[in-house]
């Protein structure tokens, strides 16, 4: 027999926000289009067997997490990032990783550009 390791994830992909984000005045004071996926490595073996909530990750709290978070303006995509890694931190324990992509759709560059991302990934333990 082998020794199996299980690995849980909770995701959220594709949320939408718009956002007043970035360097310049004008990118705070018009803001624009953004997208947040955010991916929580947790165990959660016992909600598949009891079918209840608490002993999982509530996405629902996720997405409120990140929902705030974006609607704090900030000039950096990473602090946005870091904010939400933090937020999750502080909420949820049980975790093992956590992983949080925020792209900017279109952002203002002197070419075509679809979007700029950054990953922030942590592991625990």
């Amino acid at each position: 027999m082998s020794n199996t390791t299980k690995r849980h994830w909770v995701a959220l992909e594709g949320m939408e926000f718009y956002a007043h984000h970035g360097v310049t005045p004008e990118e705070q004071k018009v803001g624009g289009n953004y997208t947040v996926n955010v991916y929580v490595g947790t165990f959660f073996e016992n909600a598949m067997v009891k079918d209840q909530l608490e002993l999982t990750i509530d996405y629902a709290i996720i997405h409120e997490i990140c929902k705030a978070v974006m609607a704090e303006s900030a000039k950096l995509i990473e602090h946005v990032a870091g904010k939400i890694i933090e937020a999750i931190k502080n909420k949820f324990d049980r975790l093992y990783a956590l992983k949080v992509e925020v792209a900017k759709l279109n952002p203002p560059l002197n070419g075509q550009v679809q979007l700029a991302k950054v990953v922030v990934e942590e592991t625990f333990g």
